[in-house]
């Protein structure tokens, strides 16, 4: 899974939290990553990341699901 944040987002921080405990509940299931936004801007870009947080769950390389805000 890929979370799509910047620094300076309220609703990122306030994700946070959940995204930790989803983490904890998926280990060894998913793979997590963080890109801030502003330094990844090639990735964001990619992706078409128009809000953050955005998250998109990838198998083998394929979008399998995928929310912002």
């Amino acid at each position: 899974m890929a979370e799509f944040y910047a620094t300076w987002c309220p609703h990122c921080q306030r994700m946070k939290s959940v995204v930790e405990e989803f983490k904890k509940l998926m280990e060894g299931a998913i793979e997590g990553v963080e890109v801030d936004v502003d330094r990844e801007t090639a990735l964001t870009d990619f992706y078409i990341i128009e809000a953050t947080p955005t998250f998109i769950l990838f198998r083998k390389g394929q979008q399998l699901w995928r929310q912002s805000g």
